[in-house]
């Protein structure tokens, strides 16, 4: 966490999300964060740090702090991901896969719901600003 209105602005927490942190996002109302960690998933099957899935992983907010709340096992060498307007639908950039994958969230579990096929790795995703 960096506090951003300290003089000068410093960082004020630290949390470790997993190897290889590629997105984080903030939810429309500020209330948690969405982490990205491709945890592996891009390196080479003998290696010793392979796992065989990325994870996105919640926290809730409050102040500096940052509380884990879920996971979920999503697709291989994550890029981007989004939250929807309404606090509850992420979308996840599955690069090997192909796809963006459709999460839900209800404050308390993730669960993967579906996926959109594309023809190459999605490896950009942004949403419009409110």
């Amino acid at each position: 966490m960096i506090d951003l209105k300290a003089e000068p602005p410093r960082v004020v927490n630290t949390v470790s999300v997993g190897q290889t942190p590629e997105g984080v996002v903030l939810s429309p109302d500020g209330a948690y964060l969405a982490v990205n960690s491709i945890n592996g998933s891009h390196k080479p099957k003998d290696s010793p740090f392979f796992n065989d899935f990325g994870l996105l992983k919640i926290y809730r907010v409050n102040g500096a702090e940052l509380t884990f709340i879920t996971q979920a096992k999503v697709g291989h060498w994550g890029q981007g991901i989004a939250w929807g307007k309404d606090n509850r639908t992420l979308l996840y950039q599955a690069t090997a896969e192909r796809e963006i994958q459709v999460l839900s969230f209800d404050g308390h579990e993730l669960k993967l719901t579906g996926a959109i096929k594309l023809t190459a790795g999605p490896v950009g995703l942004r949403t419009a600003d409110q």
